[in-house]
């Protein structure tokens, strides 16, 4: 039974983005281990009771210290010495890095998912831009290993990577997403209503953008144009980036957002919405709401940020607007709100995309057929 190690920085990540595939793994035969920094409990128990091997692992994906990713390599490369994976599984930026040098000179077959290039790809001076540049020389080393493989979510991450690492295109492939259940996200069509339902669904950090829909609220609002502004999402720690609880709540008492919380009924509430909006200058993947949005037949609204132009089309499913543009993005949600023919056929069109390009199926074939193939040629 060949072993597979998922490396990952966080274990809601995996929960969220990465269970499905690990599962179907599972019943494909292969041994499942996932290693990551096990902060809440329940998940790890939720884990071990699918018959995974759980192994908790501080990555510290905040962390710039090379000497800290040194020793992390250096207890990753011990656990695959003693228990002998085919593959090593290793998803975001940081795991990658600590999986790459773990592996070096190893018989053990590294795949690389760049889920979004993250925040250090756009450094540009001082000290960040010294990482910047120590994280593409890691990339550089690690990447000329020949049995290595290069999973991305859209293409102009791997435009990017190939052209500052040289990898090797042949030793890359796009897999759209994390795929989402569209037994689970139903089309469901709108309610008609005269205050329309906003819903900005994310990870709480500034850069996703809320702040600019607020303030694009209270714009429309002075046109005399309403609508509920409802945010559901994961107050994130130790970050920089990260939006305080004090400042949502400020929002919230002032009436400027409904706030959810974190949640795990998403379809649900998209259901009972009418648009969906992601602002965000965040270099990311394809953002796992857009997809769910489309799922349930949604439009989406959204900034030219990662790889959300591999899913939203203007006037299609939707609109993609320039970074930082709030002009634009104010008109285009005016659009949206006022026109219900329109927001309506988007919606249609989105389900069709999705159930076309985008399901969780799809993405789990991909993902197991890739498993195959290298296994096949070691």
């Amino acid at each position: 039974m060949s072993k597979i190690f998922y490396v990952v920085n966080t274990d809601w990540y995996f929960d969220l983005h990465w269970l499905d595939r690990a599962v179907a793994a599972k019943n494909k035969g292969y041994q499942i281990t996932i290693i990551t920094e096990f902060l809440n409990k329940d998940i790890e128990l939720k884990f071990r009771s699918m018959g995974f091997e759980c192994i908790s692992f501080s990555i510290k994906s905040q962390s710039m210290n090379p000497f800290l990713l040194l020793k992390n390599a250096w207890k990753l490369r011990r656990l695959i010495q003693h228990n002998n994976p085919a593959i090593i599984h290793c998803i975001t930026i940081k795991a990658v890095l600590i999986g790459g040098i773990a592996t070096f000179m190893s018989n053990v077959i590294p795949i690389y998912s760049i889920v979004g290039l993250g925040r250090i790809f756009y450094f540009e001076k001082g000290f960040k831009l010294l990482v910047r540049n120590l994280v593409l020389f890691v990339m550089r080393f690690i990447f000329k290993n020949k049995k290595a493989f290069l999973l991305f979510e859209h293409e102009k991450d791997r435009f990017a990577i190939v052209k500052e690492t040289g990898v090797v295109f042949n030793q890359t492939l796009i897999i759209s997403g994390a795929g989402v259940d569209i037994t689970k996200y139903e089309y469901v069509r709108e309610k008609n209503r005269a205050r329309k339902k906003v819903l900005f669904a994310s990870r709480l950090l500034f850069s996703k953008g809320l702040g600019d829909l607020i303030d694009i609220k209270i714009q429309l609002e002075k046109e005399s144009i309403y609508f509920d502004l409802l945010v559901a999402g994961i107050i994130v720690a130790n970050d920089s980036d990260s939006i305080p609880f004090e400042t949502i709540n400020a929002w919230s008492e002032a009436g400027h957002i409904i706030w959810l919380g974190e949640r795990d009924d998403i379809n649900k509430i998209i259901s009972d919405c009418n648009i969906v909006v992601l602002p965000s200058i965040y270099p990311e993947g394809i953002p796992r709401i857009l997809l769910e949005a489309g799922a349930c037949g949604r439009s989406s609204l959204c900034y030219d940020s990662g790889g959300c132009s591999a899913l939203i089309k203007n006037n299609i499913n939707g609109f993609i607007v320039e970074r930082n543009d709030l002009y634009s993005l104010k008109e285009h949600l005016k659009v949206l709100i006022l026109d219900d023919e329109l927001r309506n056929n988007m919606g249609v069109n989105a389900r069709s995309i999705i159930v076309e390009s985008f399901s969780s199926n799809q993405v789990i074939s991909q993902t197991l057929s890739v498993y195959e193939s290298v296994l096949s040629e070691r």
